[in-house]
């Protein structure tokens, strides 16, 4: 296995001079007991990927319930396993190996269920292998055997996802060329096959209908939660119709072949007035958030307002501030900041990306856990072609009996938040990282 660590190292070093950095997601949270419950997962689904995928195909072509299979196919590594307990040292070096490489992704470890964090586990896997092949030719010829099914398996359903994608690609160009208004935004693209084994469409949706893939000229984004985390916000619930948005167009796959328009939404909620922006853009430019942190003490003593929205006339309980990037959007909830006068509602960026301490939270993109606005808005801010996103602000309340935001008021107009891509590099300042 020598020649996969030699590269292993020079993509490290590669990687280093792109990003300047080592590590990755800035939103890496270490619980040590659910990273220590995950690791054996991981273990036992790169040794025995029949367990996630391969063992139906098994039992449809030879008969006998999927477990069965689950349990042949972990013959050839515990076969290993017996046969390095002779050479305990070998046996020793090898997991300390794989401990080692594992360490720069031990964050996803806590969630070692998930098979689509394999991929990040690509050099540790490599130790395992040499772990098996090490065993001697017969448990490595098993394991060969064992892998064939769950390689045949996983092509299989990449094959049909590819399919799918490229189906729901030709729709896209095809809306292109009846022109549409920009941007468009378009619901039922998936993340992933339906058995999570694929990932689909995942990023980069931005760039289907950009040169070579296609005319250019139009603006796409993915109508769906940018994270499918628990408990995360969204703009209507899973399954149900989305709503037309007041800029573009707005549409959705009624099934993997045809692209619809969405029906424009009854006149209901009363229209939400915003001032503080700009020609309808907020400028939150790297150099401006970063004078807005260096000022942010004396802002909190004084509890004096940064920059931000305020809504007049409207003083709601909270808003859901909806940030459209081009792979999935980022509902957001935070509470009125008070900072607008005794009628009007605001929405201050200090609070809403950062937080007060005793006072706010940064704005939430799930109900539960972690996960706040100011860290997952630092990849779209990096990879996308235009970080400038398209906004949707709501006034409302929390429902607490069943954990849903209840709109009041809809703005009738986008607001554009336009960052740049310095923006990660403000949140690593911002927390001291």
């Amino acid at each position: 296995t020598w020649s996969l660590w030699a590269l292993g190292l020079v993509y490290v070093g590669f990687r280093f001079a792109v990003l300047g950095r080592f590590g990755g997601y800035l939103d890496a949270h270490y619980d040590l007991l659910a990273m220590a419950s995950g690791l054996p997962a991981i273990v036992a689904n790169a040794l025995v990927p029949m367990r996630w995928s391969g063992a139906d195909l098994a039992a449809a072509a030879a008969g006998g319930p999927p477990a069965l299979w689950c349990w042949l196919a972990a013959l050839p590594p515990g076969l290993a396993a017996l046969a390095l307990l002779r050479t305990p040292r070998r046996l020793l070096a090898g997991l300390g190996l794989f401990l080692v490489a594992s360490a720069p992704m031990a964050a996803f470890c806590a969630d070692g269920a998930n098979v689509h964090n394999l991929r990040y586990f690509y050099l540790p896997t490599v130790a395992l292998a040499g772990l098996v092949a090490g065993a001697g030719r017969f448990p490595t010829a098993l394991a060969l055997l064992a892998l064939l099914l769950p390689f045949l398996a996983m092509r299989t359903e990449q094959h049909a996802a590819d399919r799918q994608s490229a189906t729901m690609h030709r729709a896209l160009l095809q809306q292109a060329e009846d022109g549409a208004p920009s941007p468009r935004f378009v619901a039922g693209l998936p993340h992933a096959n339906a058995a999570g084994s694929v990932v689909q469409l995942h990023f980069g949706v931005d760039r289907m209908l950009q040169p070579p893939f296609g005319p250019g000229g139009a603006r796409l984004c993915a109508l769906r939660p940018l994270a499918e985390v628990p408990g995360a916000v969204r703009l209507s619930p899973p399954g149900e119709l989305p709503f037309a948005l007041p800029a573009g167009s707005t549409w959705w796959f009624t099934d993997s072949t045809v692209l619809a328009p969405v029906p424009a939404a009854p006149p209901g909620l009363p229209d939400l007035p915003i001032e503080g922006d700009s020609d309808s853009v907020l400028d939150l430019s790297s150099p401006r958030l970063l004078a807005m942190a260096l000022a942010s003490a004396d802002l909190w003593r004084q509890a004096a307002p940064s920059f931000g929205l305020r809504t007049p006339g409207v003083r709601p309980q909270g808003y859901r501030v909806t940030i459209f990037t081009a792979n999935g959007y980022l509902a957001c909830l935070c509470f009125d900041h008070g900072l607008g006068g005794p009628n009007d509602g605001s929405i201050d960026v200090l609070r809403f990306l950062a937080g007060e301490p005793g006072r706010f939270e940064p704005a939430r993109v799930a109900l539960a856990g972690p996960h706040f606005v100011g860290d997952a808005l630092a990849v779209p801010a990096t990879i996308d072609l235009d970080p400038t996103f398209p906004v949707l602000v709501e006034a409302g309340s929390f429902d607490a009996a069943t954990a849903r935001f209840v709109p009041t008021h809809r703005a009738r107009r986008l607001i554009g938040f336009r960052f740049d891509r310095g923006y990660a590099a403000w949140v690593r300042a911002v927390q001291g990282r």
